[in-house]
């Protein structure tokens, strides 16, 4: 049980994934935050979400052990001016068995098409049997989606290192 709560549903988050996120930013556009909704079975998210803001207790989460890491896609220039607008295509051609794509600074047009609002733009996630294994899977998502899904987009290509 939590020690500091009294209901028996309510549950901290495992040490082993805290010493994992190098901050203690729990915004849900923060990159850091995809790999902990990815590490966990909370069924439906959502109704988990909404029940928390209600008080109500989501039940007992489980975790999944397997590494995750994330690769942010940014707007050439950020944290400087970047352009804001780009449409960014084909996003849901992403295998969902290599990677999820989480939306950061991102919305949609009138024409009901993706472009880019932020400079952290996407959050490109990949769960593998080893760090090593999650970081193929991410970078080979994100050279799916740069250049020819967004030109405008980088990345850092030393996420994970030090783990690898």
């Amino acid at each position: 049980m939590n020690p500091n709560s009294s209901d028996p549903t309510v549950q901290p988050v495992p040490a082993s994934v805290v010493e994992q996120v190098d901050a203690a930013d729990v915004t849900l556009s923060n990159p850091k935050t995809a790999v902990i909704s990815l590490g966990s079975n909370l069924g439906n998210r959502l109704e988990t979400l909404q029940g928390a803001l209600r008080g109500e207790a989501a039940g007992p989460l489980e975790w999944d052990p397997s590494p995750s890491l994330t690769v942010v896609v940014a707007a050439n220039g950020y944290p400087g001016s970047y352009a804001k607008g780009t449409v960014i295509n084909g996003l849901d051609t992403v295998p969902a068995n290599l990677a999820k794509v989480f939306h950061a600074g991102t919305d949609l047009d009138d024409s009901g098409r993706v472009v880019s609002t932020g400079g952290r733009v996407l959050g490109i996630t990949a769960t593998g049997t080893t760090v090593a294994d999650a970081q193929r899977k991410a970078y080979e998502a994100v050279d799916l989606i740069i250049p020819s899904m967004y030109p405008d987009g980088f990345v850092r290509r030393d996420i994970g290192w030090r783990a690898v």
